[in-house]
């Protein structure tokens, strides 16, 4: 948790509840009793970047080392057959995880209960930030399938020949 007097606008900081999920922002105004944050990446199933929350000061953690999902649209990942194989193993992993996140598969469409579904999400996440982290960086839905798609036209040529 991190203290009201240490924040300053245009800090870095995850909030949340602290047995549920956290999310990435930036401070963009000091009130007194919560601060006004910027959301920096996805929150949920659904994509609120860029949305603001008013969050309690309580609820306030560091966000050192966070990898922010906003810096991974930004940049595409061509593939390339000479990329070490653990490299194309890890985005393979990335993809699989962006997926079952899909509201369908993490609620098994629909059926499953709710502790099970924030169960999985729990997990799915970590697994996707510690894949990212061993990638060496946020690596976002679309540009992940964009690399898979790549690939496949490669093995497609390849093939043809």
């Amino acid at each position: 948790m991190i203290q009201k007097t240490n924040c300053t606008i245009g800090m870095h900081v995850r909030f949340g509840n602290p047995n549920g999920e956290k999310t990435v922002g930036e401070i963009v105004k000091l009130n007194p009793k919560n601060a006004k944050i910027k959301t920096l990446e996805k929150r949920g199933n659904r994509d609120y970047s860029g949305g603001t929350w008013n969050v309690p000061y309580s609820l306030l953690y560091s966000a050192t080392g966070d990898i922010v999902q906003h810096n991974a649209v930004d940049s595409p990942i061509k593939y390339n057959q000479f990329d070490p194989p653990e490299d194309q193993l890890i985005l393979e992993a990335i993809l699989q995880c962006h997926i079952a996140l899909s509201p369908e598969c993490l609620t098994g469409d629909g059926e499953l209960p709710r502790n099970v579904i924030q169960q999985r999400y729990r997990e799915l996440t970590l697994k996707l930030t510690r894949l990212q982290e061993a990638y060496g960086r946020p690596v976002s839905e679309s540009v992940a399938w964009d690399w898979m798609e790549q690939q496949r036209k490669h093995n497609q040529e390849t093939h043809k020949n």
